[in-house]
């Protein structure tokens, strides 16, 4: 950075953002950005991501355009940077007509230089109209792994910002920012959005404070339970469905747990009521859907639990990097049941009778699911420390962390079950194995499985009544059980 351009940049940073200094990878990022060269950007969560693109927009004398994923994730920044004194607006589907106008009219007088929007909105003729009259001198795309993994089907929407930025009257600067995005991804976003020659920064995903543990278990939610009342503080549990994170709310309010639930399904103001008692500490826990991962700056979140095995790995470390954003020690606990390992293998054959007579078809769309959660089930399984799991899923190299469950007990070590290719029985005598395994484990004395034991494991299982052999099954468990090492 050039001697002058680092005087005011520094000016900027201690009078504007009140730090003194940049953290790694800012400065190259700013710089490449005011030099007028696309950015790819990939800082892991709380390296300060934000701050790549908004000194540079702030030292830009004209518009720049933000492209989030989620309303509340737009709320959050606009509401952290006018605290800095920093005047920007969102425009989004939630506002009243007479809001977006006051909007835009700041925009067109240029009392904001910072307008954060949907990629839907970029079809919007006033979003046209204002782009054509204020060309940006800056795209940011905020989160951008959403490029690729939403913009096939998802969020169509996400697959037309290169369109969009084409269609301008001059050519703006293209910044891509996300905290996770292995090699594949980073090639898909690059050619979506039509980066030219982009300066790439990527820092190590490693997140040193950040503690991983895994866990098998048939009873998930009395492992949630158990964590919560072992490790304090303010947590996070990620759902798969809806009306799983109400239910579990109310399962932990029960016992004495505070807990609000948290998904798109609730109104604006139910979402901020969520936001505004987990920040004051009325409530402890929220229970959430993948809504929630993106979209909340919290730094203090000591906890996030995951109730199933996430479908990727880059699902999975961005929610699980909401965790410790203030640098302080913080935990992950990622819990997977029998159920998770038995719908996969239910969506293969969905997928199967779907296209019962395009062989070809049936073996691409199993493996594009396939690929990415056999990610998932080398790092539960195989990673000998989860740290260095997460790193090499990212193409990248670390150190032993000593504080994730691999490192302080040994990696669970099971072979990957290939589901696609398995029968249910063979599915589940594998499910069987590994907590068999897990029983030992707990209790290396204990010579058999009791048939209490075995008995609660078939039954959470829930073994299908019309499953063939079933009545001969639970006797062949029992032998199967039986522990010899």
């Amino acid at each position: 950075m050039r001697t002058a351009r680092k005087q005011q940049c520094s000016k900027v940073l201690r009078n504007t953002f009140g730090v003194s200094g940049f953290r790694p990878g800012q400065e190259q990022a700013a710089d490449a950005l005011l030099d007028g060269r696309d950015l790819l950007c990939i800082l892991p969560t709380g390296a300060g991501k934000s701050l790549c693109w908004q000194l540079p927009a702030l030292m830009m004398d004209e518009l720049t355009v933000v492209i989030s994923p989620l309303i509340v994730l737009m709320h959050d920044q606009v509401r952290h940077l006018r605290e800095r004194g920093i005047p920007s607006v969102h425009l989004d589907s939630l506002m009243t007509p007479a809001e977006r106008a006051d909007a835009l009219n700041q925009l067109t007088r240029g009392q904001a230089k910072i307008a954060f929007l949907a990629p839907e909105r970029l079809n919007h003729p006033e979003i046209h109209t204002l782009c054509r009259q204020h060309p940006p001198a800056m795209v940011v795309v905020d989160e951008a792994h959403c490029v690729v993994q939403w913009g096939d089907a998802f969020r169509p929407s996400y697959q037309q910002i290169g369109q969009f930025v084409s269609s301008l009257p001059r050519r703006p600067v293209l910044c891509a920012m996300t905290a996770t995005a292995d090699k594949q991804l980073q090639r898909g976003i690059v050619q979506s959005l039509g980066l030219r020659h982009p300066k790439r920064i990527v820092m190590p995903v490693e997140r040193p404070n950040l503690h991983y543990s895994v866990l098998p278990t048939v009873h998930v939610t009395d492992a949630i339970l158990r964590a919560l009342q072992k490790i304090p503080g303010k947590a996070v549990v990620f759902c798969r469905l809806r009306a799983r994170t109400e239910s579990l709310a109310e399962r932990l309010n029960r016992a004495g747990i505070p807990a609000a639930a948290y998904h798109a399904g609730l109104n604006r103001e139910e979402r901020s009521r969520v936001v505004q008692a987990y920040l004051s500490g009325r409530i402890r826990v929220v229970t959430a859907t993948s809504a929630f991962g993106m979209g909340v700056d919290i730094p203090d979140i000591r906890l996030i639990l995951h109730d199933h095995l996430p479908t990727n790995m880059i699902d999975y470390v961005q929610q699980s990097g909401r965790a410790g954003r203030d640098g302080e020690t913080a935990y992950a606990l990622l819990l997977f049941s029998p159920a998770d390992l038995l719908r996969f293998h239910t969506r293969c054959q969905q997928i199967r009778v779907q296209h019962k007579h395009r062989p070809f078809t049936q073996y691409a769309l199993i493996q594009r699911e396939w690929r990415p959660y056999r990610r998932v089930l080398r790092f539960c399984l195989q990673a000998p420390c989860l740290s260095q799991g997460i790193s090499a899923a990212f193409g990248q190299k670390s150190a032993p962390c000593g504080n994730c469950s691999a490192c302080r007990s040994g990696a669970i070590g099971r072979e990957i079950p290939n589901i696609p290719r398995m029968t249910v029985q063979e599915l589940y005598c594998w499910i069987l194995q590994l907590h068999r395994d897990e029983l030992h484990r707990r209790n290396p004395h204990q010579k058999q499985a009791t048939n209490a034991q075995l008995r609660e494991i078939s039954e959470t299982m829930q073994l299908p009544d019309n499953l063939p052999g079933r009545e001969t099954y639970f006797p062949y468990l029992h032998a199967f059980h039986t522990i010899s090492r």
